[in-house]
């Protein structure tokens, strides 16, 4: 838990009294990046967006033009191009950009962008980051191509063998019986490839009562996860039906999903500390057994991704910024989640540990079955990083029997970039981390 004196995520921003500001959300702040869909290409991510010119007093949203971010970590954020309403075929400036979400094809890369709440222009470029060039002078999901409005598109890359293609686009009124609309797109990327199906929601929640947009699909472990702020259903069918599953608690906004690295982000709209702008936060998903997303916590939708305090009661094994194979984030039924490290040598990475004290013990809530034990070696940065220090864990009495077990690093004070390594002999698994701390 953090400890700072005052956390305000209804206003989106972490305050702490006294002190400088420590938190990563927002992710890219002060600018007015709006509707951010997030993609990893080439192993860095992407933000695709509008650029909100926002009204001071947070009432109006202006968005003329759109453009790219990238990262290396999630972190540290870089402007990579623009591209302008007045250069596509809307050939006009005016708060017309609205939300858009991109794909790669054969070593190209797709951007497909709203014009306003009207149809859906796609925009194309050799290189994720642009710059991107208005591909048809035309749009590509016409007005009045179904019931719905054709804005705020979502392209859905399947994991089958043909990498099927889809988008789906809509702002449905779901107490009119409205949905979106998703189709099969053809290998070109420019033209559809059947009539577009309404998507049938089941059971909706009776708060869902107005147009909704902002949509997005992604898929985890067969199952096909259709999303609208941070809302979510469920099918085992790109097309449906899907399943009301309830509400993480992120966003009233547009959101995205994204894996990388062994591990599951989430990228949502959240506002700066003056309320002018919206901008993007990120946070970490977990998946619970039943195929259930998790809320996400609230140190995490405050702080970000990719760093964090050594000050915290408790740092959590699924917080980790990146896995090796061999890593399994599971549920631990009415406790939260925990990491098994699966076989020898699995690894789980976190960068940026602030505020760590010289050569500062740690201690590790684990559970261990196998009767030789385990051990857990902290390294610097990576797998192979200069050893800080080593934990021995002795048996704990079963796999779902927690302990906690501690050592002490050598390890210099601040920052410090971590790397955890699971050693041992366990036939079905070395280990199981649920949390670590430096209190």
């Amino acid at each position: 838990m953090i400890k700072s004196k005052v956390l305000l995520f209804a206003g989106m921003s972490l305050l702490a009294t006294g002190l400088a500001v420590l938190a990563g959300n927002p992710a890219i702040p002060e600018v007015g990046v709006s509707d951010p869909h997030l993609h990893v290409f080439n192993n860095r991510a992407y933000i695709f967006a509008g650029h909100d010119f926002a009204d001071p007093n947070g009432k109006q949203w202006d968005t003329r033009e759109w453009w790219v971010w990238s990262s290396a970590d999630m972190v540290e954020w870089k402007q990579e191009s623009v591209l302008k309403t007045e250069d596509t075929y809307i050939k006009r400036s005016g708060s017309m950009a609205w939300a858009g979400d991109a794909a790669e094809r054969n070593g190209k890369y797709y951007w497909y962008f709203s014009n306003a709440a009207r149809d859906t222009g796609v925009a194309v470029s050799d290189s994720p980051g642009g710059p991107y060039r208005d591909l048809l002078g035309k749009p590509f999901l016409p007005a009045k191509l179904t019931p719905t409005k054709s804005y705020d598109p979502t392209v859905f890359v399947d994991d089958d063998e043909n990498k099927t293609l889809f988008v789906l686009f809509g702002a449905p009124n779901w107490a009119k019986g409205d949905s979106y609309y998703i189709v099969r797109m053809n290998e070109v990327m420019v033209s559809l490839a059947e009539t577009p199906k309404k998507i049938i929601l089941q059971n909706p929640d009776g708060t869902i009562n107005k147009a909704d947009d902002k949509n997005f699909l992604h898929k985890h472990n067969g199952l096909y996860y259709l999303s609208w702020r941070s809302h979510y259903a469920t099918s085992t069918n790109a097309y449906g039906p899907y399943t009301y599953r309830g509400d993480i608690g992120t966003t009233h906004d547009h959101a995205s999903f994204c894996p990388w690295n062994n591990q599951w982000f989430m990228c949502y709209t959240i506002f700066d500390r003056t309320g002018a702008h919206r901008a993007p936060g990120l946070c970490y998903v977990h998946f619970k057994d039943n195929g259930e997303m998790a809320t996400v916590e609230y140190e995490i939708k405050a702080y970000g991704v990719g760093r964090y305090e050594g000050t915290w009661e408790k740092i959590q094994a699924e917080w980790y910024m990146a896995a090796s194979d061999g890593t399994v984030k599971r549920e631990i039924p009415g406790e939260g989640f925990a990491v098994h490290a699966k076989k020898d040598s699995a690894w789980l990475a976190f960068p940026k540990v602030q505020s760590m004290m010289t050569d500062t013990p740690i201690t590790f809530n684990v559970a261990c079955a196998e009767r030789t034990g385990a051990v857990i070696e902290i390294r610097r940065g990576t797998a192979d990083g200069d050893l800080l220090g080593t934990c021995r864990v002795l048996p704990t009495g079963g796999a779902d029997i927690y302990k906690t077990r501690t050592c002490k690093l050598k390890n210099r004070p601040g920052q410090n970039d971590l790397c955890l390594v699971f050693k041992g002999l366990g036939k079905e698994e070395v280990l199981r981390l649920d949390w670590f701390s430096f209190r």
